[in-house]
C-alpha cells in the first residue's frame, strides 16, 4: 500500500521579514515619477493608519480624521503576504496587488508601483514611518 500526504502551505507571513512589517505605519512621503505629492495630500488623508498583523491581515484605517464623516473608519481590509521583496495584497474580492520593497527597516518601510494611465507608465514611491 502507497499513502500520499498532502499538507495546506499556511498563509500566515513566517521569518524575520514578518516581524519587520507587522506594525502600525503611517505615510511619510510619496512621489510619483520623481515629484513630490505628499505636501499635496490634505491632513485627513496623511493621519491615515496601515496595520499589518502577524497573521497577515491587513487593515488600512481612516485615523483620527475622516476626509468625509460618512466614510468608514475602516477603509479597507486583504491578507498580506510576503516573498523577498515583494510585498502582495489579497482583497476580499479575490483581486491581488503586488509592491516592490526597496526598504524594510524597524521604522521605514519603502516600496514602488507603476500604474499605466493614458498610455503611459507613471511610477510612485511610497514611504511609511512605523507608528
Amino acid at each position: 500500500m502507497f499513502v500520499l500526504s498532502c499538507k495546506k502551505t499556511d498563509p500566515t507571513p513566517s521569518g524575520p521579514n514578518r516581524d519587520l512589517l507587522a506594525k502600525t505605519w503611517k505615510l511619510t512621503s510619496s512621489t510619483i515619477n520623481g515629484n513630490d505629492l505628499f505636501s499635496t495630500l490634505s491632513s485627513c488623508t496623511t493621519d491615515d493608519l496601515f496595520i499589518y498583523t502577524k497573521d497577515g491581515k491587513y487593515t488600512h484605517d481612516e485615523g483620527t480624521t475622516k476626509c468625509d464623516t460618512s466614510d468608514p473608519q475602516i477603509v479597507e481590509t486583504a491578507s498580506w503576504s510576503l516573498q523577498q521583496n515583494l510585498l502582495t495584497y489579497t482583497y476580499p474580492d479575490q483581486s491581488v496587488e503586488t509592491y516592490l520593497i526597496h526598504q524594510r527597516t524597524a521604522t521605514t518601510l519603502k516600496f514602488t508601483f507603476t500604474v499605466s494611465a493614458g498610455g503611459n507608465n507613471i511610477s510612485a514611491v511610497s514611504t511609511y514611518t512605523v507608528q
